[in-house]
């Protein structure tokens, strides 16, 4: 029993706040298996987005380590290779133009043209996350930016959203190029983009 406030305190943050060390663990590994997981998905499927693993992020509260009891989402954005693809910066919009050499994204395309729908992207993942076994019984749906895997064995969801890097702009920066939900895409973080190529 805590003797003083700091030890009140600190007592409260550990078994209340904090996130039970053992539920981050079995949280970190489901989500590396996750990530192992898709990283093999194109091996299964010829058509699915070649992976660009060196660029995949774990985000949200749950990376950050500041995520509070209970556990309920985890955030991955999982990194595609361009494949030599351009963008095209509009107000609202980003345009990524898929180039021929992309089989796999050119199926992915707006109906009769060579813009790369997010949608059908993340629909991608939501029917490649499907066809794991061990998810026969989790449910997975679109949501906007990104493709929600609602496991039954485990308490939190994930949230997996398909990203794309741009090459350096003159000012050496690069950007990440994630779904807006309306079928294009958008900035990752904030900051000027330029019109240009994707890695």
């Amino acid at each position: 029993m805590a003797t003083t406030v700091i030890q009140a305190f600190n007592e409260f943050l550990k078994d209340t706040v904090n996130l039970d060390p053992e539920v981050t663990t079995k949280a970190n590994g489901s989500r590396d298996w996750l990530v192992d997981q898709i990283a093999n998905f194109k091996s299964k499927d010829s058509y699915f987005p070649t992976s660009y693993v060196d660029i995949n992020i774990n985000f949200g509260s749950f990376a950050r380590k500041t995520k509070i009891r209970e556990l309920d989402d985890i955030d991955i954005m999982i990194g595609l290779s361009g494949q030599g693809s351009t963008y095209m910066a509009y107000s609202k919009k980003i345009e990524i133009t898929v180039s021929s050499e992309a089989t796999d994204l050119l199926k992915l395309c707006h109906t009769n043209s060579t813009s790369l729908n997010s949608k059908k992207v993340v629909n991608k993942f939501v029917s490649a996350c499907s066809s794991v076994p061990q998810y026969n019984s989790a449910e997975i749906k679109r949501n906007q930016e990104a493709a929600i895997l609602n496991l039954s064995s485990y308490p939190w969801s994930f949230d997996i959203v398909p990203c794309f890097i741009t090459s350096e702009d003159f000012l050496g920066k690069t950007y990440y190029l994630i779904p807006d939900g309306n079928g294009y895409w958008k900035k990752r973080i904030q900051g000027l983009i330029k019109n240009g190529l994707l890695e």
